[in-house]
């Protein structure tokens, strides 16, 4: 909790660079999520804290479990308290991987992972969908995503569908085609 509240004061800009430094010293105290806060903070607070916020990076980066189906981070403490838990570790660290360091080599399998994390579409809570939504929207902003620039066209059975072009201007507009249930055989 600490860890997320010189976060926040960090995103607000009104964090002493030494009250980050305080809740470094007692980092071995935190869990993935509390890392990946405090090295966001140290980001924002004080760049010039690159040795330290890299070691926290390397630290959230070796602690991943990476398989075949991605990459996340467990949160063995489940602290209900602060209503924790493996999708919001994950999304958290995807978060500070995403804004510190977009070349990590476990970030687009969490990415992955995340995604599959959802049940009927969606996170099991809200507060899972809220740090969710975040980090996947940091994670397009530093992969460049949403400066789309590409044609498409879908078919069906060797017609075309519907075609278009998609640009930073357009990224988030819905494209959809309606096709009669007998074209689907």
């Amino acid at each position: 909790t600490r860890a997320f509240v010189v976060f926040v004061l960090s995103e607000l800009g009104d964090l002493a660079p030494s009250r980050a430094v305080a809740v470094y010293d007692r980092r071995d105290e935190l869990g993935i999520d509390g890392l990946a806060f405090l090295a966001l903070a140290l980001h924002n607070a004080s760049p010039g804290e690159s040795p330290r916020i890299a070691g926290l990076l390397a630290e959230i980066g070796a602690a991943a479990d990476v398989s075949a189906s991605g990459a996340h981070w467990t949160d063995p403490a489940r602290d209900l308290g602060s209503l924790g838990g493996d999708r919001r570790s994950t999304a958290v660290a995807i978060l500070a991987l995403a804004r510190l360091d977009p070349d990590h080599p476990n970030l687009a399998p969490a990415v992955r992972w995340l995604m599959s994390a959802r049940e009927a579409a969606r996170w099991e809570t809200t507060y899972d969908t809220a740090w969710s939504v975040l980090a996947l929207a940091e994670h397009m902003r530093a992969t460049g995503e949403l400066a789309a620039d590409f044609a498409y066209h879908v078919e069906l059975g060797g017609a075309e569908v519907v075609k278009g072009r998609v640009e930073a201007a357009n990224v988030a507009e819905r494209v959809a085609a309606d096709i009669p249930a007998g074209d689907l055989d």
